[in-house]
């Protein structure tokens, strides 16, 4: 497999795409001539519904095409590519847990209680961390299981960048310190995704056992480890199960002479267990990752006759669940005050809508006002409710969770830009690393005349006035709020450009609140910044190598991870900003299929999202006259930590 497929669902079976489909067996074939339309153009606008569009040749005799394709019917649109690199791989996202803090395990691992898991700096295998599981109670045992990644119960697509099982052979190593005189044992497991502790099942013919006979012994144990039918789809992770020395005799060891008073050490050597250098390798070849492009329904079948032979081509329209969303209207008693997640629950509810919906945490627990809801669209009612407090709604699919709901925390999108030294100046430079979250390209991927850079005041605003909700009563005692208004300007620009104004409406109950979403939204419009248009990735003229190229192909195929995906076009030399960088967030595209994938990427500025950088995590080294003069405070919203010290 040398770029990702293409591979068209209609009600759960896969539509025929071959010559011998329409020739020989007269099925219903789809053609190449698909199209995908996603996102949003701005960072203002809400997402529109997501639409699909397909073509199908239909041969007169077999099977007719409204057999296959009916209105309502679900469709799905998925890619696959191998993402080995030709030599076995770690996939275990920070397997020697060097980026946790001391303390609290929390996500990073799963125990069986009565046992507890943290992070501790001693001891340790390799590096600066382990982890340190001990029991909680008077129990002989204590279990530990190790994910690839950490666990993100509201993230379904936390682990799509991680390759699953399949068919071939894997394997598995971790350090594990034994408690003395206890015995602990390890095995392959797997995790049916980033949101269940518990594994789907074993992989592994055998458990590994390590005793602890050498107090303070680091010792490494692998195997290697083939899916079974359960775990075909499911990540690899291990069980460390550890069995404790008991007070009477140490493990295996009976009679007087081993009797407790005998052992050595110390108490606290008998219960903790250590794991550390946790790494999982995926097979040189053969590592398929599976994307969900798109889901939705078939709106819209329109047939012609394609030639006199009597073959029908059928045009298939099909749009996603927000379009769904739009047209289930409800109306109830009035709403009181309530979180921001209860609310939008609330309307899905009496919507009848079943599908998930996932809210950011820095939204979902935003107070929003009483309200007296008649009979409104619930997409609109949902909308406008992210749109006021600097959310977005979108419409996710995901290859195993399908689709949901997500309204997005933009503040909390991976960070695109990072303060550097460079020769003696810390300045904001772009983020060309690789952690979660960040694609990077290549320029020579995309063709330099396609690209089309803007810079304009249409994307400048100088003042918000957004309104909040008072909650006041009325005469009678009821609940009738009273709106009111707050501004945040930034009278520089506005000396500059002239007033652009903004109007927010929020449905938010404190001035504080109104306030932070305001000024949200002018930090990330404070400054012109360049768009570009025709920023598009032809897989068919430049297919991706499989490894880490096919990784990132799949990674904006995906119909999760390519919302709000940072992206980064290295080597862009002759691009205005002079840095030969482009930074930019995917907010939409329009992804086309002829035989190959053709990504076209609508990208959005970068400035004012994404998580912005500490104190603490700052360069304690730099002095406070070495910061480039020109940066502003608010020129750091959004901002990472430093990458490196060069040039010095």
């Amino acid at each position: 497999m040398t770029a990702p497929d293409c591979q068209v669902w209609v009600a759960g079976t896969r539509l025929a795409d071959t010559a011998a489909d329409l020739d020989v067996d007269l099925e219903p074939t789809a053609l190449a001539q698909l199209s995908i339309v996603w996102g949003r153009g701005n960072t203002f606008d809400q997402p529109s519904p997501a639409t699909c569009t397909f073509a199908v040749l239909d041969r007169r005799g077999g099977t007719v095409f409204t057999e296959r394709l009916h209105i309502g019917d679900p469709v799905a649109v998925r890619a696959a590519g191998d993402i080995a690199q030709g030599i076995p791989i770690d996939v275990a996202v920070d397997g020697g847990f060097e980026s946790l803090a001391v303390g609290p395990a929390g996500n990073r691992v799963a125990t069986v209680a009565p046992a507890a898991a943290t992070v501790v700096a001693s001891p340790v295998a390799a590096g600066t961390r382990a982890i340190r599981v001990a029991s909680t109670a008077t129990s002989s045992r204590t279990v530990l299981r190790i994910p690839p990644a950490a666990f993100a119960p509201a993230n379904p697509a936390a682990w799509d960048a991680i390759p699953r099982l399949g068919p071939n052979e894997w394997s598995w190593s971790v350090a594990v310190r034994p408690p003395l005189n206890g015995r602990t044992g390890v095995i392959g497991i797997a995790f049916s995704g980033p949101s269940n502790l518990t594994p789907v099942g074993i992989v592994g013919a055998q458990t590994h056992y390590v005793w602890g006979h050498v107090a303070g012994a680091w010792t490494t144990v692998g195997d290697t480890v083939r899916a079974t039918t359960a775990t075909a789809t499911a990540w690899l992770g291990v069980s460390v199960e550890t069995d404790l020395a008991t007070w009477d005799a140490p493990y295996g060891q009976t009679g007087d002479a081993y009797a407790w008073t005998a052992a050595p050490g110390h108490w606290a050597d008998y219960g903790p267990t250590g794991a550390d250098a946790l790494e999982l390798r995926a097979p040189a070849g053969g590592t398929v990752r599976d994307v969900l492009a798109f889901a939705g329904r078939i709106t819209d079948l329109s047939a012609t006759i394609d030639d006199p032979a009597g073959t029908i081509r059928v045009t298939v329209t099909a749009v996603d669940q927000l379009a769904d969303l739009e047209n289930r209207y409800v109306g109830a008693e009035p709403w009181l005050a309530e979180p921001f997640a209860a609310r939008v629950d609330r309307i899905l509810d009496l919507a009848g809508v079943t599908v998930p919906a996932l809210i950011d945490e820095g939204l979902a627990d935003l107070i929003v006002t009483w309200r007296d809801v008649d009979n409104q669209s619930a997409g609109t009612l949902i909308a406008d409710l992210a749109a006021g407090v600097d959310g977005v709604l979108w419409s996710a699919t995901h290859s195993t969770a399908g689709e949901y709901l997500w309204i997005e925390d933009v503040a909390q999108r991976a960070q695109t830009e990072a303060l550097e030294l460079v020769n003696g100046i810390v300045t904001i430079v772009n983020n060309t690393e690789r952690p979660a979250g960040r694609t990077v390209l290549d320029a020579c991927q995309i063709p330099a005349e396609s690209l089309t850079w803007i810079r304009d005041v249409s994307d400048v605003i100088t003042r918000v006035d957004a309104t909040w909700n008072e909650q006041t009563v009325d005469d009678d005692g009821l609940p009738s709020p009273t709106d009111r208004g707050i501004r945040v300007l930034d009278a520089e620009l506005e000396a500059a450009f002239g007033v652009r104004r903004l109007g927010l409406s929020t449905p938010l109950v404190t001035a504080a609140d109104a306030t932070d979403a305001a000024e949200r939204v002018l930090f990330r419009t404070r400054n012109p910044q360049g768009r570009i248009d025709g920023l598009t990735w032809d897989l068919g003229m430049f297919p991706p190598a499989a490894g880490v190229d096919m990784a990132d192909a799949l990674d904006l195929l995906d119909g999760t991870i390519r919302i709000g995906r940072a992206m980064i076009v290295d080597g862009a030399d002759l691009w205005p900003a002079g840095d030969g960088t482009i930074g930019l967030y995917l907010d939409g595209g329009i992804y086309e299929y002829d035989g190959a994938w053709s990504l076209g990427l609508i990208g959005t500025p970068l400035g004012g999202m994404g998580e912005s950088a500490q104190w603490d995590d700052l360069d304690p080294s730099w002095a406070w006259d070495e910061f480039d003069p020109s940066i502003e405070w608010p020129d750091l919203y959004g901002v990472a930590g430093p990458l490196a010290t060069v040039g010095d």
